[in-house]
């Protein structure tokens, strides 16, 4: 029995971009069977603490087992950013309620300026898309990304899983479990946003635009198109997933936490007190930095109105 090691990982991103879950559980109610893969690594383990990150409330709350060799710890703490569709019947409706007249205004000036100096169009891939443009387009979100987070020397979370998108997204978007949405002009990307698809939520997992076209607030624009695209096709939930930045929380009218989970071998009792030790640290230090990143102001009291939007919201059956 050795000393435990703390393992990270992401429910969130095995979920919508692996389509799987970790292998600790046995039954998550509403989950396909097809999500639950046997993981050899987890049956050799006696001793191993294993976080859970980013745990969306609306897959994964009460109703689910874990394989009975395991106990766990659970903690909420960071915060997920989405738009809840169905109180309002259409696009205006919502970004006029959320973002307020003048604002949606402004917003739907800036297009209408960048329609009248280009040729713009929208193209969604969501079903089929031939390889030498899903190539294509691949470089020119990587150069995008590059151009855009190199001037102030940070790099962007998605290029650390670069290879993995690159290498799965040609079969999920013509599978229909991912897409592309891209403006063009003429026949010019100048924005790319790549979207995982489950049933009626859509995650909008990265997305990035050519700077030359920065004061037509593209990054926005394509929340506009992609909100369009899901009332016309069934999607209750564009989620955007965690990160205090300030576009979200505006376009955003629900916030939701996420749980994460500290899984230890339950015959291990110096992992479970590990466990429990890990489970205060980590809650602590990202209430820290969720707290720094909002100007040191409550959540509770910021989003009042927005922590209990996604109650009642629930993962359209099969």
């Amino acid at each position: 029995m050795g000393f435990p090691k703390i393992k990270s990982h992401s429910f969130y991103f095995d979920f919508f971009e692996k389509g799987k879950v970790p292998g600790f559980y046995e039954k998550i109610n509403g989950i396909p069977k097809s999500y639950f893969e046997p993981d050899v690594l987890l049956e050799n383990t006696d001793s191993d603490i294993h976080v859970v990150n980013c745990i969306p409330p609306f897959l994964l709350d009460k109703d689910f087992t874990i394989k009975k060799s395991f106990g766990l710890f659970s903690k909420t703490y960071r915060l997920g950013y989405a738009m809840y569709l169905s109180d309002f019947s259409s696009a205006h409706e919502y970004l006029r309620n959320q973002l307020g007249k003048k604002k949606y205004k402004n917003l739907r000036q800036d297009y209408q300026r960048l329609k009248r100096a280009h040729n713009i169009h929208l193209k969604v891939f969501h079903g089929e898309i031939n390889r030498e443009i899903y190539d294509g387009l691949f470089i020119t979100l990587e150069e995008f990304i590059h151009n855009r987070f190199s001037k102030n020397n940070r790099k962007h979370f998605a290029l650390t899983k670069w290879s993995f998108y690159k290498e799965t997204a040609y079969q999920d978007i013509n599978e229909k479990k991912a897409s592309f949405f891209v403006i063009y002009n003429d026949t010019s990307p100048i924005a790319i946003s790549l979207s995982y698809h489950f049933r009626n939520v859509m995650f909008a997992a990265v997305t990035s635009f050519d700077n030359t076209f920065y004061n037509y607030s593209l990054g926005r624009q394509m929340f506009v198109e992609q909100l369009h695209w899901c009332y016309q096709n069934k999607i209750d939930l564009l989620d955007t997933g965690w990160g205090e930045f300030d576009y979200k929380m505006k376009f955003s009218n629900a916030v939701y936490q996420y749980h994460t989970q500290i899984i230890y071998p339950k015959k291990n009792i110096i992992s479970k007190g590990g466990g429990y030790m890990t489970s205060w640290v980590l809650m602590l230090k990202n209430r820290l930095s969720t707290y720094h990143h909002l100007g040191f102001k409550s959540p509770k009291k910021l989003f009042k109105e927005r922590l209990g939007t996604l109650d009642n919201f629930e993962v359209s059956p099969e």
